[in-house]
């Protein structure tokens, strides 16, 4: 099952819908969908919180914008969610929604995060497992690190733990934000443009799940992704988007492998002819007459 993060609904924070708030809104519906019908995943709202959106911001963002696309992804969405009354007595622990709502600093945050516990509950108790469609906002729960056009955007929060009489202990659910983070399940920390096969595929550390884990960190002047291996996963420093990813070599089998501790590796979801994911896809320049044809 699928729960809503509210704030996907939701305007910028302290600022009014604009233009671009209304694509954002709209590109997440649109995965909302694509992901319930394609895992075939059901969509869990807590009925009082979802009047309250529907009321407070749904509404004046289809008053603002009388825009069709909007209007027939919301009557989809309408169409497929279950609304749950979700008043309950039971005692329920939760870790990480907080600074999910800003520290529940306004009551509105409060009954979101109180509402979201509650709906996890619900999700974790009938269904065993559940999945938190999440808006991923900088300084929330995302961290940009950004030297010159090389940028890599840090999940701050890709897990809420529940916990409550009845339950194994403090349960899992994984925040999402596309299709690709329930198929490979470590997208959710890291970028889900990482390849996950190829000889030269990005493979996370055992332990990728947890906090003290580094995931992010500076390598040659660039903020890089850690593989198991301790490679650095850097985006190129070129404008534009990228078809590869530089990789910094700390893998002795890779060095080995190349002649080099530098390699561009071509990125997932690339079309041909780019490349196939996972593979070299050219060598980096000044590297050339050390790298080693393969």
């Amino acid at each position: 099952m699928m729960l809503i993060d509210p704030y996907v609904f939701l305007p910028a924070k302290g600022l009014d819908y604009s233009k671009q708030r209304l694509i954002e809104v709209k590109a997440n519906l649109k995965k909302i969908l694509n992901i319930n019908r394609t895992f075939n995943c059901g969509i869990i709202v807590d009925q009082a919180q979802w009047k309250y959106i529907e009321r407070t911001y749904i509404k004046k963002l289809t008053q603002l914008f009388n825009d069709g696309d909007l209007n027939t992804a919301l009557l989809s969405l309408r169409r497929v969610i279950k609304t749950v009354d979700m008043s309950t007595t039971v005692h329920i622990r939760a870790w990480g929604i907080k600074p999910l709502f800003y520290n529940l600093a306004s009551k509105e945050d409060i009954d979101f995060g109180d509402s979201l516990a509650r709906s996890a509950f619900y999700c974790i108790s009938n269904y065993k497992q559940a999945y938190l469609f999440i808006e991923e906002i900088d300084g929330r729960n995302i961290k940009t690190h950004t030297v010159g056009h090389s940028k890599i955007t840090e999940r701050l929060r890709w897990r809420i733990y529940i916990s409550s009489t009845g339950l194994n202990g403090a349960v899992p659910i994984a925040c999402i934000s596309s299709m690709r983070n329930i198929q490979v399940p470590w997208t959710t920390r890291y970028d889900i443009l990482l390849p996950d096969t190829g000889e030269y595929s990005f493979t996370p550390p055992v332990k990728w799940y947890l906090r003290n884990t580094d995931s992010v960190i500076t390598r040659q002047s660039k903020p890089v992704f850690l593989d198991i291996s301790d490679n650095g996963w850097a985006n190129p420093n070129t404008p534009g988007g990228a078809y590869h990813w530089d990789v910094y070599l700390k893998d002795q089998k890779w060095i080995d492998s190349r002649g080099a501790d530098q390699i561009n590796v071509t990125r997932y979801g690339v079309t041909q002819p780019e490349g196939t994911p996972g593979t070299i896809h050219h060598v980096p320049t000044g590297k050339a007459n050390l790298a080693k044809n393969k």
